[in-house]
């Protein structure tokens, strides 16, 4: 934030005023100033590409991408569900042949590449209607903004941290790896934080028992 004095402009020998009046509107004008300077510039510090967006682009960015970040999300959990019906079947049918299991690991990977790509793509969505919405507050002075950030946070943060849980989730099954007791698909951002802090927590284990040269096992 640049310093206050740097909105305030520098008054000059015949702008000084001499009477009360003149100097109210003075006061009153070098507040205007000082205020239009200080949008200015936090518009173009933190509006960044979307300063001079009009107010309808940035609100349909922010609406369109808050729709493609649910779809995301829909497409993230319904593939996760096919996948899931495929562990179930695998693990009620053990005695089927090798061709089916194959092909029902190749469709498992087809889905951790879905859910990859929509977490990806929704981490971009969000980031972008962050921007949009900063640049709402700062250059748009929009007056509900505070509407749009519970939305941001709640919706769209949510749904993001629900597409890392099914990634996580998904990748953690095709790899075989042991999985914390609790579901993270789809889950809360407390059990997808403990659930990604169980994993490393695993991996770091691992790589310590491989170099003491230890036989415990880690699945």
């Amino acid at each position: 934030m640049a310093p206050i004095n740097d909105y305030v402009p520098k008054p000059t020998a015949s702008s000084i005023p001499v009477t009360l009046p003149e100097l109210k509107a003075y006061i009153l004008n070098v507040t205007k100033e000082a205020a239009a300077k200080k949008k200015n510039y936090e518009c173009h510090r933190y509006g960044t590409f979307m300063t001079h967006f009009s107010r309808s682009h940035l609100e349909g960015i922010f609406w369109g991408l808050f729709g493609v970040v649910v779809l995301l999300l829909c497409t993230a959990s319904y593939s996760h569900a096919k996948s899931e019906q495929l562990y179930q079947y695998d693990e009620c049918h053990p005695n089927d042949a090798i061709e089916l299991k194959q092909k029902h690991q190749r469709k498992r990977f087809n889905a951790v590449i879905t859910t990859t790509i929509c977490f990806l793509a929704a981490a971009l969505s969000v980031a972008l209607e962050g921007l949009a919405g900063t640049a709402l507050m700062y250059c748009q002075q929009h007056k509900v903004i505070n509407f749009y950030w519970a939305m941001w946070g709640l919706t769209q943060v949510g749904s993001l941290i629900a597409i890392i849980g099914v990634t996580i989730h998904q990748w953690t099954s095709l790899k075989q790896h042991k999985t914390p007791p609790w579901n993270i698909a789809l889950g809360t951002p407390i059990l997808v934080i403990t659930a990604a802090a169980f994993l490393f927590g695993n991996w770091i284990k691992k790589k310590w028992l491989k170099a003491t040269g230890s036989q415990e096992e880690i699945e």
